[in-house]
């Protein structure tokens, strides 16, 4: 059995992650984009690319309720190749692998192998990320076909 690969593309331009704030009360929270902001703000970000890995996981035939069963003890390997004109790209890889946290690992510690490219491109340019995330080991691909 091979190991469980998966990739997706999420559109538009990447959010870098965030820095949380607190509030009076000690919570963290992420500001939102000011009103009228043409960028998404980065929790509006998360939910994009958690919808394109959605997508992905439902166009292989992947149930909804294999998480709890299956990925918390896998290992995985992580690419990202981000276009984008301005931005630190280590914060869009960041906030990338925090949006899979809950879909295919339950903690991005998980993530034992991670790969960044950056190509940065003009104002009209198309800008979007690719992500692909794979298990490190066969085991995943076995646990992934009982999931199925």
């Amino acid at each position: 059995m091979t190991p469980f690969r998966i990739s997706f593309h999420v559109p538009g331009d990447p959010v870098p992650k965030q820095r949380a704030r607190a509030n009076p009360g000690g919570k963290g929270y992420y500001a939102p984009r000011p009103r009228g902001s043409k960028r998404l703000s980065y929790m509006e970000y998360r939910e994009l690319v958690q919808v394109q890995l959605i997508c992905a996981l439902d166009d292989q035939g992947i149930r909804p309720d294999y998480r709890d069963r299956v990925f918390p003890k896998i290992s995985w390997g992580l690419t990202v190749r981000a276009k984008l004109g301005v931005g630190d790209f280590d914060n869009v890889a960041g906030s990338v692998a925090d949006a899979c946290q809950g879909f295919l690992y339950k903690d991005d510690k998980q993530v034992l192998e991670a790969h960044q490219y950056l190509e940065r491109v003009g104002p009209k340019a198309l800008r979007g990320v690719d992500v692909e995330c794979w298990t490190l080991d066969a085991s995943g691909g076995k646990a992934l076909e009982r999931a199925r």
